[in-house]
């Protein structure tokens, strides 16, 4: 995968993965430039629009390119997306994946 200067690809959760409500998953990111610290949000698809469920994880280092994350156990079924995001500066997200109840 090659990156353009100041670019960022999350490449996990992958297209079609399923998580669980409650339980520890994987995010993966690459990240080119000089960027700030990376949060980490659950979104749940909504039509062409979404809303975030969560904050996973906040002010991560930018050069840390994975995190163990916990889902929230009351996060409803359906199809969601993780946005990482570098305080605005630079979004990119997931593949859509899908979250089922513990």
């Amino acid at each position: 995968m090659l990156l353009a200067a100041d670019d960022l690809v999350v490449s996990a959760p992958t297209d079609g993965a399923e998580w669980t409500a409650g339980a520890e998953h994987v995010v993966r990111w690459y990240l080119t430039g000089p960027i700030d610290p990376v949060d980490i949000h659950l979104v749940q698809r909504d039509g062409i629009s979404t809303v975030t469920r969560a904050v996973l994880a906040e002010g991560l280092p930018s050069h840390e390119t994975s995190v163990t994350v916990t889902v929230p156990g009351d996060t409803p079924a359906g199809e969601y997306m993780v946005l990482v995001t570098s305080q605005g500066l630079l979004d990119a997200y997931s593949r859509p994946f899908r979250i089922t109840p513990a």
